[in-house]
Order: C-alpha cells, then structure tokens, then sequence
C-alpha cells in the first residue's frame, strides 16, 4: 500500500492550476479594485468640476445675464426726441444709445478773479441755485419751462415731431416773476404734472452689480431706460420704488406713456427676476452718485409698488403681455426675502456687525432709518414687506385670471388668503400691549448715542440686553402698511384701533402724517453722527397718499369704520394740501419732505417725483 499512488479528489485540479487560478484572482481584484478608484476619482473631479462651474461661473454670471422672457417694452422710433437729460436745466436727445446730447450752459460775467458760476447740471443750493419748473409739458411734443435766476428770467420751449425738432430759449432780464400765479392752487397742479412729464428721463448703458456669490463686481447690460426721475439736482436717475408713485400721477394723463416706462423698468429684469432698485448707467449717471451706493447686490429688493400700481390698470389688455416678467419678479422676492418662519418676510441688506449706527438702516425698504429691531439678524421679520408680499400675490391672481392661467391663479389666491389669514399675521404682528402692528426681531428697548472723546465718533450703546421680541417702541408708518395697501377688511376692528391711535399717538400733525410718532425714543433721533434723522419724524407725501388713497376706499364702504375713515380722510387732505401750496408760494418749490412742526420743506427740491402726487390729492383722484 505504501507504494500506491495517492488519488487526488475526482475533478479536482492540479496544484500548478490552483495557483495560476489564485494569481488570476488576484489581479482581477486589483484590476477592479483600480476601476473602483479610478470612478471615485472621476465622480470626485466631476462634483468638483460642477461645483466650480456653478459657484464661480454660473451663479456669479447670473446677476449679469438678462432674462430671456419675451420683452415687454413697445416698439417705437428711436430717432424721437425728447428733454430725456433731466438732470440738466435743459437738455435734448432721442432714445438710442449714440444720439448726439444737446443742453444749455449759462453763467454770470464774473468780478475779475473770481471764477464763474456755470449753470449745467440742476443742483442744489438754498438760495443760490435758479427756480426752475416746466410750466407746461405732455412728455412727447413739447415743453415750456421758467428758470429764474436773479436777475434773468430764462424760458426754454421745444416742440418736436418724430425725428424733428426745435427749441427756443429767451430770457428777460431784471424781472422777478417769482411763479407768481393768479389762481394758485390750479398754478400749483399745472406745475406738478408738468414737471414730472418734463423730468422724464432716457439711458442708457450698464449698472455695475455684484452677486451674491461673487467677491468682484460686474456690468450688466446694456439697458435702454426710460424712467422719471425725483429730483433733477439731487436724484436724477431712475428709482424702482419712486417709479410706481410717478406713474400713479403720469397714468391718469398718459396711460400709454406711462404703460411704457412700466415696461422700460421690467426688460431690466435679470434671468432671476432681480431688477436693480437704482438704475445708475454710465459715467455721468455715476458721477452724481456717492461711490458705495453705485455697486447695486442682487440680493437687494425694493418695495414692489408696480403692483399696486398694476393692481389699476387690470383692464388693459397689454397687461398680459406683462404677466411672466411679474410672476419671475414675484417669484424672487418670495425665494430672495423669505423669513425663518413660515409666511414671513425679512428686508436683506442690514448691517449686522456696526456700532456705529443708532439703529442698523433698512435701505432696501425704502424708508432707509426707519427704526427696526436693534440687532439685525435671520430671526427678524418686517409688517411692511408682509404687505407688499401679500399684495403682489393678490395682483398676479387677477393677471393669472386675465391671461388664463387658472392653475397659477389659484396659487396665488391661495398664497395671498394665507398670508392675510388675520389671526395668523396678528399672531406675528399685533402687539396687544400697544395696539399696534409691529416689527419682530432681535431688539433692545434701552439703548442710546453715546459721544467718545477718544475716538470723536459716536457709538451705539444698548443698556439693556436685547432679546427677541416685538419691535415695541416705534409708531409710524411701517405700523400702518396692513391699512395703507387696503389689506384689513373694512369693519376690522385693527383698523378702527389704527384709526383713532393716528391722533391719540400724535403721529398726526397740521401738516400731515408723520413718520414716526413724538413718543418713539428715535423720534428726530440721528443715526450716526453725520447722519441726521430722515424717515424719523419729517411727513412724506407718498406714504400720506396711500394713506388717503386708503382711507377713501374704506369711507366708501357702509361699515362701522366709515364715519371715522371720512373724518379723518378729510382733515388729513385739507392739512396736506395747504402746507405743501404754502411752501410752493413761499419757495418756489415742491420739496423731498417736510418739517412736521413747522411744515416747511426739507431734504432734495425740486422734488417733483412723489411730492407731485399733490395733485391726485387735490383732485380726490386716488383710482
């Protein structure tokens, strides 16, 4: 047995095989195990080639890519002319980007020395700088407008038919007008209209914009704006919040006109639904802007206004043709503003590291230092932009409904019942301690300026530590938005509290509706130290609009507030109209704002943007 050979088991291999089979094995694992690598490593480079194109080149590029909506903008001539420099005292173009520009220089024959003082561009000295106003204008065919400079009385008059044109300027001398009218309050209204017809302005060129993902600023454009702008010698550009209060007057003259200024702002919209809230294009627009406000963020909002102003002309058919600018619009405010809780809104832009400041400004809202929590952060939320939001929701319904669009109709119908559900927004909004809608935010109710020697600066001390909470200790416009954009039903009892606090809070005055009410802690209170108080207690014709503008629509409704409405709407107009017809025949002018304690004019003049509403107000025309 010794000698027998050993049977390897049946179907078994040699042991040469085996081995070969096991090294076989082995680089088949290597080789998959390199495979495996080879895809992680391609899926990693991948992810991080998306990644870089999307972080550094697409969304940076966003900003600055225009969006690929069909325009909206009428198609007209260009070669037509116009007094589109409207921050000059007199100056011509037609609306293309190469037209030759046309304006006016004047000056004094100097005393020997001592250099000229050249007229040209509209500015702003107290006392020093010419009168000026278009007496008459239509924004097509002509305009005549007085200049009066002591001692010269200048008169520029134009007429234009299409791609043909003239002007005629004449002067007298030693002869002080003084706009001195027979029949002043007409005089008045002529010269608002006129004004703001006369201001219309043309650019065109490109904004420089920074994106939220981007450390660099960009241009983006070119734009062919047409715009009115609210003061020749202080704003003389476009704003997209003051645009809609202009068109409120301009469409009661030229719905057309006005439909096409509408449509000039929305082809600026970007491929996110941003639009700029300042249109600064060029080098000139620049040179008459502070350097840190020209770079314009698209993370920056402003008060959407073109919906309520939208919201009146719902019957013209044009309308449709606006609709999916305004639903992209729409739709980035919603994905742009957002607060943490759920159908909240919060302003973007505030500062939340400075000391420096009284209270952080809210620049996007429009009412710039109106007073808001004390330390700004992602928690807080604002009853204004709630507002606008709400609104904008119920406007893009009725524009659904007109371009038959049934599902996106009930969205927003359903979008705007839920964010006007009142006991959920009184839930956010309403202080039951003071009556009063309400802020929400990181806020503290002891703070003040305290002035360092050391440093000659004023710093912002907070006596007591803030915490989050209603913002308290402010009553002033912001409160008043839930009634300003109609949004509380007429027999509300909220609207009954607003009502009577106006007066009970003193935010009433012989001159209008102030900003902010004489018992806030901020009430004429400066920001910082070279930054005195502006939405802190001066009265502001467009908020007092929208404010009669209300106020008339809930008189008109049989209800338990009516009586009160039309009392209080009545003695509010009857303030407003004769301050401002006051300081027009004292000065000369319609101004920025006006003092609530001595209701003369203050801030930019000739303000004749918003401040021109003075006219709807006198004739009751609000609709």
């Amino acid at each position: 047995m010794g000698n027998r050979k050993r049977i390897s088991p049946r179907n078994s291999p040699p042991p040469q095989v085996t081995k070969t089979v096991r090294k076989q094995e082995s680089i088949d694992f290597s080789i998959g195990k390199m495979l495996v690598t080879v895809g992680v490593v391609v899926t990693v480079l991948a992810l991080g080639a998306q990644y870089l194109y999307v972080n550094y080149y697409y969304l940076p590029n966003q900003i600055s890519t225009k969006s690929k909506l069909p325009t909206v903008s009428r198609k007209s001539n260009p070669r037509i002319w116009g007094t589109y420099r409207s921050h000059l005292y007199f100056g011509l173009r037609a609306r293309y980007e190469t037209s030759p520009l046309f304006g006016m220089m004047w000056y004094r024959q100097p005393v020997e020395g001592q250099f000229p003082q050249l007229r040209h561009w509209c500015e702003q000295v107290i006392f020093l700088s010419p009168k000026y106003a278009w007496v008459l204008a239509d924004g097509h065919s002509f305009g005549l407008q007085a200049i009066h400079d002591e001692p010269l009385d200048i008169f520029t008059d134009w007429i234009n038919d299409g791609p043909v044109w003239t002007a005629r300027v004449t002067t007298i001398s030693n002869v002080d007008s003084n706009f001195g009218y027979p029949d002043f309050y007409q005089e008045l209204g002529k010269v608002a209209l006129s004004n703001m017809l006369g201001t219309i302005g043309y650019a065109h060129g490109s904004n420089r914009v920074q994106s939220s993902y981007s450390s660099k600023h960009s241009l983006y454009g070119p734009h062919s704006l047409l715009f009115t702008c609210p003061s020749r010698s202080v704003f003389p550009r476009g704003f997209l919040w003051d645009e809609g209060f202009h068109q409120l007057l301009l469409m009661k003259f030229d719905p057309d006109l006005s439909l096409e200024i509408i449509a000039s702002w929305l082809d600026t919209m970007n491929v996110d639904g941003w639009i700029p809230r300042e249109m600064i294009l060029g080098k000139e627009a620049e040179l008459r802007v502070p350097v840190e406000f020209v770079v314009q963020r698209d993370n920056i909002a402003n008060p959407p206004m073109l919906f309520y102003l939208i919201e009146k002309y719902l019957d013209h058919k044009v309308l449709k043709k606006f609709y999916p600018r305004l639903r992209l619009w729409h739709k980035w405010l919603n994905s742009t503003q957002w607060g943490k809780k759920s159908g909240t809104y919060r302003w973007r832009g505030r500062n939340a590291t400075t000391i420096d400041e009284l209270n952080p400004r809210t620049l996007p809202s429009g009412l710039d230092d109106y007073p808001r929590a004390t330390h700004p952060t992602d928690d807080e939320y604002h009853v204004d932009l709630s507002c606008w939001m709400a609104l904008s929701a119920r406007v893009l319904s009725k524009l659904a409904k007109l371009a038959g669009d049934s599902q996106n109709e009930e969205q927003y119908l359903a979008d705007y019942n839920y964010l006007m559900d009142l006991n959920r927004f009184d839930n956010l909004h309403w202080s039951q301690a003071k009556q009063r809608y309400c802020d929400y935010g990181l806020h503290s109710n002891s703070r003040d300026s305290s002035y360092s020697v050391a440093s000659v600066s004023m710093k912002r001390v907070a006596r007591a530590s803030p915490k989050l909470q209603l913002v308290e200790d402010a009553f002033g416009y912001v409160s008043l938005f839930p009634v300003l954009l109609k949004l509380l039903p007429h027999d509300s009892d909220k609207l009954r509290i607003i009502l009577e606090n106006i007066k009970t809070e003193r935010l009433w005055s012989d001159f209008g509706l102030r900003s902010i009410a004489p018992s806030s802690p901020y009430y004429k209170a400066h920001n910082t130290e070279h930054d005195p108080p502006y939405w802190r207690g001066s009265i502001w014709i467009n908020i007092n609009y929208l404010m009669l503008a209300a106020l008339k629509h809930y008189s008109s409704v049989e209800g338990p507030n009516r009586e009160l409405a039309f009392g209080v709407y009545s003695d509010l107009r009857n303030n407003l109209v004769t301050n401002v017809a006051r300081e027009f025949r004292r000065t000369g002018f319609l101004w920025e704002n006006y003092n609530d304690e001595t209701g003369q004019g203050q801030g930019a003049h000739p303000f004749t943007g918003w401040s021109s509403l003075v006219l709807s107000i006198m004739a009751e025309q609000y609709d």
